[in-house]
Order: structure tokens, then C-alpha cells, then sequence
């Protein structure tokens, strides 16, 4: 009786266990592909930015998210001080190996956001 409390209790703490490391693995996958793509934009010219970000965030991030699983945004943004920025956000769909059983998300999956900020190095500007 009491193994069988206790493996039932051992087994989904090492279920949790594995599925919260694919979780991070993931996001950390998900940030560096965040960072890959906004320092590719930042050099690149304005009419290729999006198409080179999406195909750089695409390929960082291939090893967890397929393409269909990924959502790419770019954005020129400025900064406080009126600098060029360039923005990529990514949100990443991660199916979960024990679906809801053990991380109540609804739908056996969870969604991970990145992103990364970085400065146009092909847009001029003048501080003032």
C-alpha cells in the first residue's frame, strides 16, 4: 500500500521534474534565437529586415519550435533619447510530453515569449 502511494507520488515529481527542464531548454533556446534575429535586423536594411530576422529567428529556434509553432514580430521602434531601435519578439508553442496531467495549462501546451531589443546600426542619427 505504501509504494504504491509513494511511486505514484515519485512519478509525477519526476515527470514534473523533466517537463519543467524541456520548459527552460526551451525558453533559453527561444531567447538566444530572440537575440540571433534582433542582431541580424539591426544590420540589415530596412526591405530585407523582416525576411532576414524571421528566416535567422527560424533557424536559432528550429531544435524546439517547427516553424508552425513560432510567431516572429518585428518592429522599428525609437528609444527614450530618439535613437533607431530594432525589435523581435518571439512566442513559441511547446507541446508538453505529459499534457495537462502534470502542469495544469489547459491544452497540453505552453506558449514562451522572448524578445530583444537592439539599436539600428543602419539608420542614421544625430542625438540633439
Amino acid at each position: 500500500m505504501e509504494f504504491a502511494v509513494v511511486s505514484v507520488v515519485a512519478a509525477l515529481l519526476l515527470g514534473g521534474i523533466a517537463e519543467l527542464g524541456r520548459v527552460w531548454s526551451a525558453a533559453v533556446v527561444l531567447q538566444a534565437a530572440a537575440r540571433d534575429a534582433g542582431r541580424a535586423a539591426a544590420t540589415t536594411p530596412t526591405d530585407r529586415r523582416v525576411a532576414t530576422a524571421t528566416a535567422r529567428a527560424t533557424s536559432s529556434a528550429s531544435t524546439w519550435f517547427p516553424s508552425a509553432q513560432l510567431n516572429i514580430a518585428v518592429a522599428n521602434t525609437t528609444g527614450a533619447s530618439g535613437e533607431p531601435l530594432v525589435s523581435v519578439q518571439l512566442t513559441g508553442t511547446l507541446p508538453l510530453l505529459f499534457g495537462s496531467m502534470i502542469l495544469p495549462t489547459g491544452n497540453g501546451t505552453v506558449q514562451i515569449q522572448r524578445g530583444a531589443v537592439f539599436r539600428d546600426e543602419l539608420t542614421q542619427w544625430n542625438p540633439s
